[in-house]
């Protein structure tokens, strides 16, 4: 019995030894197996390196963009306070995203109290903002980018308890200590993402004119989350009276960052959902002391630093008070033209019986616009300066100025004989010599009805211009020149908001070119070579000529486009070609004196955006604007920084034809 019992405690011994070599045999064959790996991918990573890919600024809002292929920089689950998600920015070309409808994911109505805003000071959440404009200004750039204001706080949802801090256009949220960027705050159903890129220093690339922002550290973004109360604004306001229509302004209104006054505003109307309606009055002179709409800087009334205060109301607008204190911009809808444009058909019938064909411009456009409207109430005075000229189909008397009066005779010498020059063609003139001021051509002229006056549902005298008459404003030939560093495929679009008018090559979609380092471009659709890019159009952003800038006399004028456009940036080719142009532009309508200015690279931007691809490393762009003068005048200058011209360097110059 015991040696049976000592055979089996053998037996037991030996397989207890077997399996112990299995398991030690199965780990030397894994951990060996785990080295050998660790090591392949070492040298792999060492002998076959991938490369970074760089950061991509983009542009964005509402125009084609490049962004990031990877998850964007927001907070994980969306919970504030949450450690940002890690990108790595593409070269891709991608459509942004398009919003749909507010979701639970958004801030709903009714989950904000919103209050008075509130200026907080300076909070510093960004350690820097740098627009990338071509020219500084000395002891004289305006800064309102310091107020931070309070305008709300979240009480339900999953930022619940965070505060509402609205800084410049930006929103931010705020809760224990953490700050959520939130980038789409009032994107609107239909409306196309802001995006951006984020650099290897932590900055943020953003916004459609490669704006740069330095976030602070306990700062992450939320580029999906809108506030309903923002963003659900209606793209039309219609009233009782079947004829008042108005439209929300989208890209045309310039100021964001101001808080709602009613200085030179009057209300019209109640609105049961949206409140108050106000329109901006034409017969006051707007004196705006708004404490949250103040900024230090000069104007041409002021040439030593005092606080100043944006204007946002612009001629002709409507305007609601937003739940955060901001601007809400409409335009009334004109029923007596066949389309709601730049320029329709007005649809009337003149005293003689005949219908009208002509075309006339609605409201004030071009290169950017000042106006929603031309507002002449207060202005003209329907007896002393007016006639009846005929009727609307809508049964409006329709109005036109007295043959003896100034300012009729003042457009006819000044803008219609000066079109007759640009546009003189068969039967366009009564006259052998297009331009010259006959007893003919004022008889042509008078036929036109060049100027009517139509009083609107509100009372308003607003003026329209036949456009047989005039040449209507657009950006005047920007023309592009590409240098890459080697031969390359290159794709430019630009995109005013009306459109490209006149361009060569022909624009089509956009360009897509092959240029060599000599800045010669060959056009894919027709493979004919071009030494740049041009382009006119339209852009209907509202924009306001600079007061800052420089007076010469006439015959000094390519000296001085000599020294300026050279600060600027410019080569002396094209420098050349922009005097060839522009100097002859200008003695058109010859002055003795000139008022000069040159836009700063966020105005342009706004005007025109400009998308290149593969991205240029250096832009420069160039818009000038110009008076001319009778007299000299002392006007507020600005320094101008050369921008360096190194790598792949695009260049681009024009102006706003008058």
């Amino acid at each position: 019995m015991i040696g049976m019992f000592s055979e089996m405690e053998t037996d037991k011994k030996q397989t207890f030894m077997n399996v112990r070599k299995i398991v030690l045999s199965v780990g030397i064959v894994f951990f060996l197996g785990v080295f050998v790996f660790a090591w392949t991918w070492i040298a792999r990573s060492i002998l076959f390196p991938v490369p970074a890919a760089p950061a991509t600024p983009m542009v964005a809002r509402n125009f084609v963009a490049v962004t990031p292929t990877s998850t964007p920089v927001i907070p994980q689950e969306a919970v504030p306070g949450s450690a940002p998600a890690e990108s790595t920015p593409t070269s891709e070309i991608q459509e942004p995203k398009v919003f749909g409808k507010i979701t639970e994911h958004d801030i709903r109505k009714g989950q904000v109290e919103w209050q008075e805003p509130k200026n907080l000071g300076n909070l510093k959440w960004w350690g820097d903002t740098v627009s990338e404009d071509q020219y500084s200004v000395n002891n004289g750039s305006t800064s309102y980018r310091d107020k931070y204001v309070k305008v709300g706080t979240v009480k339900k949802g999953k930022y619940s308890g965070a505060e509402i801090i609205k800084h410049d256009a930006t929103y931010f949220l705020s809760l224990k200590g953490k700050i959520v960027l939130l980038l789409n705050v009032a994107t609107r159903d239909g409306g196309q993402a802001n995006v951006y890129t984020k650099d290897e220093q932590g900055a943020i690339h953003y916004g459609f004119y490669d704006e740069i922002l330095i976030m602070a550290p306990n700062e992450t973004i939320d580029d999906e989350t809108r506030i309903e109360d923002l963003a659900e604004y209606p793209a039309e306001i219609k009233t009782s009276n079947s004829r008042v229509t108005l439209v929300r302004s989208e890209s045309m209104y310039s100021q964001p960052e101001a808080f709602f006054t009613d200085a030179g505003l009057k209300p019209v109307f109640d609105h049961p959902e949206l409140g108050q309606v106000w329109m901006a009055d034409a017969t006051k002179k707007r004196v705006s002391r708004e404490e949250l709409n103040s900024y230090m800087g000069t104007d041409e009334n002021h040439p030593t630093l005092t606080k100043l205060y944006i204007d946002p109301v612009v001629d002709g607008g409507f305007y609601l008070k937003g739940p955060d204190g901001s601007f809400e911009t409409y335009r009334l809808k004109l029923d007596v033209f066949d389309t709601f444009d730049r320029a329709g058909v007005l649809l009337a019938t003149w005293k003689n019986g005949e219908k009208n064909t002509a075309s006339y411009e609605e409201y004030p456009s071009g290169c950017g616009l000042g106006a929603y409207a031309y507002d002449m109430t207060g202005k003209v005075d329907i007896e002393k300066d007016l006639v009846k000229v005929g009727k609307t189909d809508q049964g409006d008397d329709l109005y036109g100025y007295k043959e003896t009066n100034p300012d009729l005779k003042t457009y006819y010498t000044e803008t219609y004989l000066s079109s007759l020059i640009q546009y003189a063609g068969p039967g366009q003139s009564a006259d052998p010599t297009p331009g010259a001021d006959t007893a003919a051509n004022w008889a042509a002229f008078l036929q036109k009805h060049a100027i009517v006056f139509w009083v609107d549902p509100f009372g308003r005298i607003l003026e329209f211009f036949n456009t047989d008459t005039m040449q209507l404003a657009e950006c005047g030939k920007p023309v592009v020149y590409l240098y890459p560093e080697k031969t390359t495929d290159v794709s430019v679009k630009v995109f005013p908001n009306e459109g490209v008018s006149v361009s060569d090559p022909a624009y089509g979609d956009g360009w897509n070119v092959t240029a060599q380092p000599d800045g010669t471009l060959t056009n894919h659709a027709d493979g004919l070579q071009y030494p740049n890019l041009f382009w006119e159009g339209g852009s209907s952003v509202i924009y306001k000529t600079p007061t800052r800038g420089f007076v010469t006399a006439r015959e000094d004028l390519k000296m001085f486009f000599d020294g300026k456009l050279s600060e600027l940036g410019l080569s002396v080719k094209e420098i050349s070609d922009f005097e060839e142009y522009w100097i002859s532009k200008m003695n058109e309508k010859p002055k003795p004196f000139y008022f000069v200015t040159f836009l700063s690279r966020e105005q342009i931007d706004r005007l025109a955006p400009l998308s290149i691809t593969p991205k240029p490393d250096t832009v420069i762009r160039v818009m000038m604007d110009y008076e001319g003068l009778d007299a000299w005048k002392d006007v507020p200058g600005y320094s101008i920084r050369t921008p360096k011209r190194q790598g792949f360097t695009a260049v681009e110059w024009g102006g706003r034809l008058k």
